[in-house]
C-alpha cells in the first residue's frame, strides 16, 4: 500500500496521542482535539518534571507546532512553534521561565468539576 498524505498525516496523529499518553504529567481525553501538528491535553501531575516532560516531548516531535494544556485555573497553557517556540497563558504571551513556574504551580484538573470534559 503506497504512502499517502493522509496515512502520513494519521501515523502523526497517532504519534502526538503516543507521546502523551506515555507521559505521566499529561493526559490526552477521548474527545479532545488531536490533529497531526496539534494536540489538547490536560495536566494531571505539576511540578518541575512536568514542564521537563513537555520539553522533551516537544524536542523529539518536530512536527507538532501546537500544545495546549489544559489547567484547572480556566486559562489554558499553550507553547506554538513556527520560527521558534512561543509560550502563552489564555491570550497573554509569556517566557519560557514563567510558562515553566506556572507548570510548576498550577492546579492539575480534577474529575470533579471539569468543565473541559
Amino acid at each position: 500500500m503506497p504512502l499517502t498524505d493522509e496515512i502520513i498525516l494519521k501515523a502523526r496523529e497517532n504519534e502526538n496521542i503516543k507521546a502523551f499518553n506515555d507521559s505521566t504529567c499529561f493526559s490526552v481525553k477521548p474527545r479532545w482535539s488531536v490533529y497531526y501538528d496539534s494536540i489538547h491535553v490536560e495536566l494531571i501531575f505539576t511540578g518541575e518534571s512536568a514542564f521537563n516532560e513537555l520539553m522533551n516531548i516537544l524536542n523529539n516531535n518536530d512536527f507538532l507546532r501546537t500544545v495546549t494544556i489544559w489547567v484547572s485555573d480556566g486559562k489554558n497553557i499553550k507553547t506554538t512553534k513556527h520560527k521558534k517556540r512561543l509560550f502563552w497563558h489564555g491570550s497573554e504571551r509569556i517566557s519560557k521561565l514563567r510558562a515553566k513556574e506556572l507548570l510548576e504551580k498550577a492546579a492539575p484538573i480534577t474529575n470533579n468539576g471539569n468543565k473541559y470534559e
